[in-house]
């Protein structure tokens, strides 16, 4: 589960107190879970059903998205649309395949250019470049094929849009995510319109789309926190491809997942917002028990 919170959370300068009083929840579920078939994708059968989903969401869907100011969002989720272990998503000019588990039974280098002719012909939507991006390490043999090779297309500082803001999308390295996470879009619509005025934390902030919806919003001040020096750099990127300001716009290489008593370097005061993925972490912070279990993770 994907969580965004509305929340008061009392600082003290060594670490959190343990004080929530939830405002609003934003939920975003991931579809449950699919049935593998045990063989590879079978290339006809994922061509028809692209298909099919291409024009399905050509009707009203795509339209509303492009007249909002938004290039980023999924064309094809295999997993609830018949071919599980596959997604296509389209970030800006770049076309996304992503596979996570064997891919089809046809060479990429044929099997990309039908997607993106596809692509084209269903929606009107011109690409440069359509990339393959093998998630499983035992797929990495072959992965990582793009058409045009090398990508040679794609501007040098390729961005993508979403309800309006700008974010930097590069194609991903090898079995590693996108910049831009899809699926938190409804946290980041929520946040961009409910954080006018708010002090605003972002914990697993990756590469800073919350925080970049939350200050276009209007908030006072978002801190961005995330292991990844890389990720918030990008982020940093983000907020000034949008024109907000620096000062208001803090990035932390931090985790979350330390010992609840470990001091997190967050200044003294209150947030009056948080949002991150990781609902162990989160509970962490409001003092509550946590499972261990990967399982129980969002």
């Amino acid at each position: 589960r994907k969580v965004c919170l509305a929340l008061k959370v009392a600082l003290s300068p060594a670490r959190l107190a343990h004080t929530f009083c939830p405002a609003a929840i934003v939920v975003a579920r991931r579809p449950p879970p699919t049935r593998l078939w045990l063989s590879a994708l079978h290339a006809p059968m994922l061509l028809d059903s692209v298909r099919a989903a291409l024009a399905s969401r050509s009707q009203t869907l795509l339209p509303s998205l492009h007249a909002e100011g938004t290039d980023c969002y999924r064309l094809f989720h295999g997993a609830t649309e018949g071919e599980p272990g596959c997604t296509l998503e389209r970030f800006g000019d770049l076309l996304l395949w992503q596979t996570f588990r064997d891919p089809p039974d046809m060479d990429p280098q044929e099997l990309l250019p039908r997607l993106r002719d596809l692509v084209e012909d269903e929606t009107g939507v011109p690409l440069r470049a359509v990339h393959w991006n093998a998630r499983q390490k035992r797929q990495r043999s072959r992965e990582g094929v793009l058409v045009p090779p090398g990508a040679p297309l794609l501007a040098a500082e390729h961005v993508g849009s979403e309800i309006g803001l700008k974010y930097r999308i590069d194609v991903p390295p090898p079995g590693r995510d996108p910049n831009l996470y899809l699926d938190f879009r409804a946290a980041r619509r929520w946040l961009a319109a409910n954080s006018e005025g708010r002090d605003v934390l972002n914990a697993f902030a990756f590469t800073c789309g919350a925080g970049v919806a939350a200050l276009a919003g209007g908030a006072r001040h978002v801190t961005n926190l995330d292991f990844s020096q890389s990720a918030l750099d990008v982020g940093r990127e983000n907020a000034r491809l949008n024109g907000l300001p620096v000062g208001a716009f803090e990035c932390k290489k931090r985790g979350l997942s330390q010992p609840p008593r470990e001091p997190l370097g967050l200044p003294a005061g209150a947030f009056e917002c948080v949002c991150g993925d990781a609902l162990p972490a989160l509970r962490q912070l409001a003092g509550l028990p946590t499972n261990t279990d990967r399982r129980s993770r969002g």
